[in-house]
């Protein structure tokens, strides 16, 4: 039985080499920003039928390098749109980012990352899982952007009756999945979900924050927001586009971290992504920048209603050694929260920092529906497994 030690020993496995070896070519090549075409509308005026998320006339991977998945916009017969996550077919075969696969979602991302590295998972039992779970690029997301952290509508219940059974008809053989369940906000739904058929998965610890005044938080939030007033010339929220460079350098500060630090199973997004992301108003974004106007730090957060999700994050800690990128973002962040009376999902990671902060700890849930047929084949290619 073999446990994984790091991320590298995790690529030598033998069902892995060859896609690792094609990921680290993929990897060091630079991006062609202009071979992309900028939106002109946005989300909401794109919504038709069935409408790309991105642009039309360009591909997932011009903006996820490592997808295997292309991301839908649809609508119900109501006329009330939702996107969805589905296989990409003739996509290179190498290790692609969990957003678009509930495998790689509980099993791969895990495997890879040096943080979740105590799950203590063998190849030998992810694998027969896997087994049980179908084919891991074979599975739908719903509700599902292309971001680390779903918000999910507030209304998703009724919208999945009304759409559930037309794609499962569409997709009989296909897992379906539901990320960005959470505990606290969504438990009352959970029940309706098991009548549905999904199984209820615990998948991480989040970390919320959800103070509704500055004299209610933490004494290191309080820290924090003062010296955010001591940095506020540091610290900006762009509305307008910004230069095509502004995009590549926030894009390399995020790599270094998610993909270089925490896992290559990340999304490995293309600065085609954040711009078009930027521009659209999906992502908020957070700029710390030195007295010369360089980029030292960021972040990007997503918002629906009152609830806002934290998704990318990067800073350069040589650039300004004694001027934490990360705890300006995040004071900033917390501010704008303040003032607009929302919840802020932190996600999961560094919780001896956010407790500290006062962030609140809670469970994220992946609702998972595995069709009986496809359940059937994974049982019977199990039990053929453990003959052989």
């Amino acid at each position: 039985m073999r446990i994984f030690k790091d991320k590298d020993d995790f690529c030598r496995d033998r069902a892995f080499d060859e896609q690792c070896i094609y990921y680290r070519a993929l990897y060091s090549h630079p991006w062609q920003m202009e071979s992309v075409q900028p939106a002109s509308v946005n989300l909401q005026q794109r919504a038709g039928a069935r409408t790309g998320y991105f642009p039309e006339g360009n591909k997932t991977r011009d903006y996820i390098r490592n997808a295997s998945c292309r991301f839908e916009i649809r609508q119900t017969p109501s006329g009330q749109s939702y996107v969805v996550s589905l296989p990409e077919p003739g996509l290179v075969p190498c290790p692609t980012t969990y957003l678009g696969s509930i495998t790689g979602t509980l099993f791969d991302y895990p495997l890879s990352s040096l943080a979740s590295i105590h799950h203590a998972l063998t190849s030998e039992t992810a694998s027969l899982v896997r087994r049980v779970a179908s084919r891991p690029r074979q599975s739908i997301g719903l509700f599902n952007e292309p971001f680390s952290n779903v918000l999910l509508p507030d209304n998703f219940l009724s919208l999945l009756e009304e759409y559930f059974p037309g794609l499962r008809g569409e997709y009989p053989e296909h897992p379906l999945f539901i990320r960005g369940l959470i505990g606290g906000q969504h438990l009352p739904a959970f029940r309706q979900l098991r009548q549905m058929g999904f199984f209820l998965i615990p998948y991480r610890r989040i970390f919320l924050f959800q103070e509704t005044s500055e004299k209610n938080c933490s004494k290191h939030m309080k820290q924090d927001l003062a010296r955010l007033q001591k940095y506020r010339d540091a610290v900006s929220c762009p509305q307008e586009p910004l230069p095509n460079v502004d995009y590549e350098v926030m894009v390399a500060l995020y790599r270094k971290l998610y993909l270089g630090k925490y896992s290559f199973l990340n999304p490995d997004y293309t600065p085609s992504f954040l711009r078009e992301m930027h521009c659209q108003g999906r992502l908020r974004l957070m700029i710390c920048r030195n007295s010369t106007g360089e980029i030292f730090g960021f972040s990007g957060c997503t918002r629906q209603g009152n609830r806002m999700n934290a998704n990318l994050v990067g800073h350069n800690r040589e650039m300004m050694p004694g001027l934490s990128a990360y705890l300006l973002t995040n004071a900033a962040e917390a501010e704008y929260a303040l003032q607009n009376d929302c919840v802020i999902n932190f996600g999961a990671g560094a919780q001896k920092f956010k407790l500290s902060r006062g962030c609140i700890p809670d469970y994220e849930y992946i609702a998972m529906y595995v069709p009986p047929i496809s359940l059937l084949r994974g049982v019977r290619d199990l039990v053929r497994s453990l003959q052989v």
